[in-house]
């Protein structure tokens, strides 16, 4: 990855899934493990969050996947995949939006499945999923007292402070990514 993509010097993959794992390996990532990390709707929302973070802080890029909702689709239950989704919202994208907001360094954030799991199919299929990109400047109007949820599917983030105990010699001149997978 770092040959493709030369401003991305390192980066972490943060999933329960080995196959996603794998291929963050084989893209030159390095695995984090979390405690708790099931891959399904019981996953540690919080810790992967968490372990998100302590990434970033060194880490150009982070790859953390979410699997539950995925899940949900197979099981072709539609409340649990809404609680999925919501849970997602609340302890995942909400605690890193609002960290990273308050660093220094540009931050860009990308919430987007990788494919659609429909309950009343239960399987994936190869239908398009919404997505939308943006950086520094593209902070989400969505996101505000009244809302946590991310609509349907697509955000994108901000740019924040990196903490003043960060060494600016480990900020790149294109700020920090992270991306957020879910089905």
């Amino acid at each position: 990855m770092q040959e493709r993509y030369a401003p991305i010097r390192n980066g972490s993959v943060i999933s329960a899934v080995d196959l996603i794992r794998g291929i963050g390996v084989c893209a030159g990532l390095t695995p984090v493990e979390v405690e708790g990390a099931t891959g399904l709707y019981d996953t540690n929302y919080e810790g992967k969050a968490e372990a998100a973070l302590r990434a970033l802080r060194d880490e150009d890029f982070v790859f953390l996947h979410i699997e539950a909702s995925d899940e949900a689709g197979h099981e072709g239950d539609a409340e649990l995949k809404v609680r999925t989704i919501e849970a997602l919202d609340a302890r995942v994208v909400r605690p890193i939006f609002e960290a990273v907001s308050a660093w220094e360094c540009p931050v860009s954030l990308a919430i987007l499945p990788d494919h659609p799991t429909p309950c009343l199919l239960r399987t994936h299929t190869a239908a398009p999923v919404p997505s939308r990109s943006g950086g520094a400047a593209a902070i989400p109007t969505w996101w505000g007292p009244t809302t946590n949820r991310v609509p349907d599917g697509a955000a994108t983030a901000t740019c924040g402070a990196m903490p003043s105990s960060t060494s600016s010699s480990t900020v790149p001149n294109n700020g920090r990514k992270i991306q957020v997978s879910t089905r």
